[in-house]
């Protein structure tokens, strides 16, 4: 699997989700966890900031493009 492939799943809960976010836990597999808090705001930071670096990645190969 690649990032973009792995991050589609986050992005497919992400929209799935009513807090629009990770959960701090789940059950094998993914499962819902009923004692888990709907949304862990470390994992959220995390994957904004994972999404940031791809952006910044992105731009930065858009602009490196226009200097040839």
């Amino acid at each position: 699997l690649n990032q973009k492939e792995i991050l589609s799943k986050h992005f497919e809960h992400l929209y799935q989700s009513e807090w629009f976010g990770l959960p701090e836990l789940t059950n094998s597999n993914g499962q819902n966890c009923p004692d888990s808090c709907p949304i862990q705001s470390w994992s959220h930071s995390t994957l904004i900031e994972t999404l940031y670096m791809i952006f910044s990645v992105s731009v930065k190969n858009e602009t490196n493009k226009c200097d040839m």
